[in-house]
């Protein structure tokens, strides 16, 4: 143990001797024939979001769910349940992990050429070199570092001490900690700077994976995935097969592989959307050419599929508010108040089903509570912008839709022509968030972008011209909205087309309203005016060509109406 041993480590050292033994002298005895029965691969995953005593983290578990999910794939190993011990919010306090954990792990038996991960996603601090932390379920620090000693912990000097004991024993080990970088923990900021540096310096012969180097945050965002911690989910995305194509292309990934493309994907990331660095810490095994993982070309192809259908493939977008509401791994408020911090898991649960307004028990219903409670909360301050965030998020993927032509019964002819084996819990998980951002009117989308920008308010009015011009599109397209009164007139849709094509001359998706307005408006030189400037933006998008075959019908220019309806069904044929 580290330098202050604690009794109650000390008891919970007693008490895993007293198990080994009695283990030892049980079935799980004696060595495994290794000629006869092939290498075994055990998992030990643990994630926190929802602490007791400590800020919560909005994707911690799912970041936990994600690796463990990937150990029942194919691609990870075809991981029984048995196979894998899994520890989640509430769940993952430290007895459960160190006693029962440690004694599951025990009964393995692990020998040599077996292999055994060790993964971590929460909150992580130090006291000083020898002493430092993954903080479980449990943890109260009451402010002071010093109660890590006596309080629910992992102790990362312990773990790596028997880390070593299996890998002596010549099991290969891999140990990955996506943890916290905030320097509002107890420790402080010599606590954040101490952390990696004492888990890297402690080499024990394990692969180590860290999210981030000394003293960075570890980024966490909406965007990736259905929300995942940028480390945990390159690092995933990698191992699915992405990164053989930093190397050679042979359907195997070496550690140089992934560290090569987790490394450049988390900070080519990190630095594009946020301005923050965040270089991800490969550790210590002195074959870098050692494969990781065989390329699983079925499983590939689903993962591939999911991000395709989360448009990730052909992602660039970002605006300046993200850098404005990314979450990090953790920021602790040692005056956290019970009924505050309730809300705020519970606004925090709410984003991640994407329940963002309209019910009592949406992320806007719960932030207005806690706005009313707590105006100058830490909590209140963050869940006001993670809600502008969010609402920007669910507007950006509401004009993707528009702009790839997916609106409900696309997806659902989508989900229809899936084979049994794409049905995976992640496309359909993807699927659900488009259809119902699909099912969501764009006048009802505006009015969550007038919410987002009055939460911005005070933000630079350089970096809500993108929004506000958004904002104004969302409210001319709400007049082709289905169903019921229309809320505004085609005046007033025009004008508020105009305005955001002001605000952004160059966005097709308010050119293409514009034409659409326009030929509602009986000006088909209008229509056709603005759709071939939306056909300029955006030359393999069927709408404007639509838009202006529709325009030369009404001026009985039949050729060149057909001429454009034959480009829009042969753009539609290729989308198909």
């Amino acid at each position: 143990m580290g330098k202050s041993v604690s009794i109650l480590f000390a008891s919970l050292l007693m008490l895993l001797s007293a198990v080994n033994n009695a283990i030892g002298q049980g079935p799980f005895s004696g060595s495994r024939d290794t000629v006869t029965s092939p290498p075994r691969i055990y998992a030990m995953v643990m994630g926190i979001s929802t602490y007791k005593y400590i800020r919560p983290l909005t994707y911690a578990d799912s970041d936990a769910e994600l690796f463990r999910d990937f150990l029942k794939s194919p691609a990870g190993g075809s991981l029984k349940d048995s196979s894998i011990y899994f520890l989640e919010n509430e769940e993952a306090k430290q007895a459960s992990f160190w006693i029962k954990g440690l004694s599951w792990l025990n009964a393995k038996n692990l020998q040599k050429g077996d292999k055994l991960y060790i993964y971590l996603a929460g909150h992580g601090d130090a006291i000083n070199e020898d002493e430092f932390f993954f903080l479980a379920y449990d943890c109260n620090p009451a402010g002071d570092k010093n109660n890590y000693l006596i309080t629910g912990t992992v102790q990362l000097y312990n773990l790596k001490a028997k880390m070593k004991r299996f890998v002596q024993k010549g099991v290969d080990v891999v140990f990955i900690m996506d943890a916290c970088r905030s320097n509002e923990l107890p420790g402080g900021g010599d606590g954040q700077q101490i952390l990696n540096q004492a888990i890297t310096e402690q080499k024990v012969g394990d692969i180590m994976m860290l999210a981030s180097s000394a003293g960075q945050e570890s980024l966490e965002d909406a965007g990736i995935g259905t929300g995942h911690g940028l480390f945990t989910y390159f690092l995933v995305d990698g191992l699915s097969g992405m990164a053989d194509s930093t190397g050679v292309v042979d359907g195997k990934i070496t550690l140089t592989e992934l560290k090569s493309y987790v490394s450049k994907s988390v900070s080519d990331y990190a630095q594009q959307k946020y301005k923050r660095k965040q270089d991800p810490v490969f550790c210590c095994d002195a074959d870098n050419q050692k494969v990781v993982v065989n390329v699983d070309t079925a499983f590939l192809r689903k993962w591939i599929l999911s991000k395709k259908l989360r448009g990730e493939l052909n992602r660039g977008r970002s605006n300046s508010l993200a850098s404005r509401t990314v979450k990090t791994r953790g920021k602790y408020d040692m005056a956290a108040d019970t009924i505050i911090l309730d809300l705020y898991n519970k606004f925090n649960r709410a984003i991640k089903d994407l329940n963002l307004t309209g019910t009592d028990n949406s992320a806007e219903s719960i932030f207005n509570e806690m706005n009313k409670i707590a105006p100058a909360s830490t909590y209140t301050h963050d869940a006001k912008y993670s809600l502008a965030a969010e609402f920007v998020n669910f507007a950006q993927s509401k004009v993707n839709l528009y702009l790839e032509g997916k609106d409900v019964a696309s997806i659902q002819r989508i989900r229809s022509q899936l084979d049994d084996d794409d049905k995976t819990d992640e496309v359909g998980s993807s699927l659900d968030r488009m259809e119902k951002v699909a099912r969501q009117d764009f006048s009802a989308v505006g009015e969550m972008l007038d919410k987002a920008l009055t939460y911005l308010s005070t933000e630079e009015e350089s970096d809500l011209l993108s929004l506000q011009a958004m904002d104004f599109f969302f409210k001319a397209h709400g007049y082709f909205d289905k169903g019921g009164a229309k809320q505004i007139d085609l005046k007033q849709a025009i004008q508020f087309a105009n305005t955001a094509y002001k605000a952004n001359p160059k966005a097709a998706y308010i050119l293409n309203t514009l034409a659409s307005l326009h030929l509602d408006n009986n000006k088909p030189d209008s229509t056709i005016f603005y759709g071939k400037k939306a056909i300029e933006v955006a030359p393999q998008w069927r709408y404007p060509y639509a838009n202006v075959a529709n325009a030369f019908g009404k001026m009985n220019k039949t050729d060149s109406a057909i001429s454009y309806f034959q480009k829009a069904i042969a753009i539609d044929a290729k989308r198909a």
